[in-house]
């Protein structure tokens, strides 16, 4: 994820482009989807919810 945060806070896309666009999007939603499996994971590490263990 360093890659794709690189590219869209550096100073190699030109501000407004399309690729730009594209990039930000896609590391906005890999920090999302991340941020949902590391709450999930809490979750059941935390046996909140069982696990079937």
């Amino acid at each position: 994820m360093l890659n794709l945060n690189l590219l869209s806070t550096g100073a190699l896309l030109a501000q407004g482009s399309t690729a730009l666009v594209v990039l930000t999007a896609v590391h906005t939603g890999m920090v999302a989807a991340l941020s949902w499996c590391l709450l999930a994971n809490a979750i059941v590490a935390t046996q909140v919810v069982e696990d079937g263990t």
